[in-house]
């Protein structure tokens, strides 16, 4: 029985299946970053076409240029914190996150979080949220699966490599 802490990795026979899944998952996530890169500009000459000011308009414009200048380096950042998810997975580890912009269910600390962080952190908290009511069932049954290649020890629904607080937070 191999042990990584407290966590139980894969059993070696089933490595094989968590590799395969990395690559479907691999193949599935660069399909829809490139759609996703392609919508892009149409999109941002949309939103500028609505803008009432010229400054507001070259913001968008920017925005086209900054964006396909960084595609490269987000896809590689993308791809690497996915691998290392399942890296994770396999060696028993708990996925690591990034620190949560809010740790806290206290309402009077809310107003320390720049405004930024605060807006960014409840769109990828509503983008997770959705994501999991919409595949629940898919998800559940994930989790079952992916407990019995770890030789049948629960995992928690945030350990699963490409889950949707994965996607949203590499």
């Amino acid at each position: 029985m191999s042990m990584t802490g407290d966590h139980l990795a894969v059993i070696p026979r089933y490595r094989s299946l968590v590799i395969s899944d990395e690559e479907l998952a691999h193949t599935f996530f660069e399909e829809k970053l490139d759609q996703m890169f392609e919508k892009v500009e149409p999109v941002m000459i949309d939103f500028a076409s609505k803008a009432e000011a010229d400054n507001a308009q070259t913001v968008f414009f920017d925005a086209i240029s900054y964006i396909e200048n960084q595609r490269e380096i987000l896809t590689k950042a993308f791809f690497k914190g996915l691998k290392e998810g399942f890296d994770d997975y396999i060696q028993g580890r708990p996925i690591v996150y990034p620190r949560p912009i809010i740790e806290t269910d206290d309402a009077s600390r809310i107003g320390i979080v720049d405004n930024n962080d605060l807006e960014i952190h409840i769109a990828i908290q509503a983008m997770i949220t959705k994501a999991k009511n919409k595949n629940h069932q898919a998800l559940y049954q994930l989790v079952q699966r992916l407990s019995v290649l770890r030789q049948g020890k629960k995992i928690a629904g945030h350990d699963v490599p490409a889950c949707p607080t994965h996607v949203a937070t590499v």
